[in-house]
């Protein structure tokens, strides 16, 4: 069975799994050199990075949390924000 590829930002992670989405965004083109980056916070706070997590694809960003990331996330309820940068500029693109 394929890990599924969400085409938004997951709403529910489970611990100890793999997870992957991809985003595009209109007015921020990874080939333009924007950089996406997320913030999780709640019971601990985590970040993903543009690079690690995060990697171009085309136009378009893929988001992979690796099984081995996720299971060390503790158990609780999460908010997550997106936010893309470009020098110095800096925009959010996403909170849930």
């Amino acid at each position: 069975m394929a890990i599924e590829i969400l085409t938004a930002e997951p709403t529910e992670i489970t611990a100890g799994d793999t997870v992957k989405w991809t985003r595009s965004f209109a007015d921020f083109s990874a080939a333009e050199s924007w950089q996406l980056s997320y913030r999780v916070r709640g019971t601990a706070n985590y970040a993903l990075t543009f690079s690690t997590e995060i990697l171009a694809d085309g136009a378009a960003f893929q988001v992979v949390i690796p099984a081995t990331t996720s299971a060390t996330w503790a158990a609780g309820s999460y908010q997550l924000f997106g936010f893309v940068t470009k020098a110095t500029e800096r925009q959010e693109v996403y909170s849930g």
